[in-house]
């Protein structure tokens, strides 16, 4: 399946995601976006919530360059 953001076509100020996600995980998401040749796109604030919270998510958070990662429940 090929799978398209809705960045590719509209422009963002700020996304709000979950990392767990149905069809493309969250941390998958964030990759494709900072990995995109329009600078306005992939630059874009990038805020993923998520109930579960260790070491390792916030590592793998920050590795995928997340901008803020606030804890379930909101």
């Amino acid at each position: 399946m090929d799978k398209k953001l809705l960045i590719e076509k509209r422009q963002f100020d700020v996304i709000l995601m979950d990392i767990h996600m149905p069809i493309m995980g969250g941390y998958d998401v964030a990759k494709a976006i900072r990995t995109m040749s329009d600078k306005s796109k992939s630059d874009v604030h990038i805020i993923v919530l998520t109930a579960s919270f260790s070491r390792n998510t916030r590592a793998a958070i920050e590795k995928a360059a997340l901008n803020n990662y606030p804890p379930k429940a909101i």
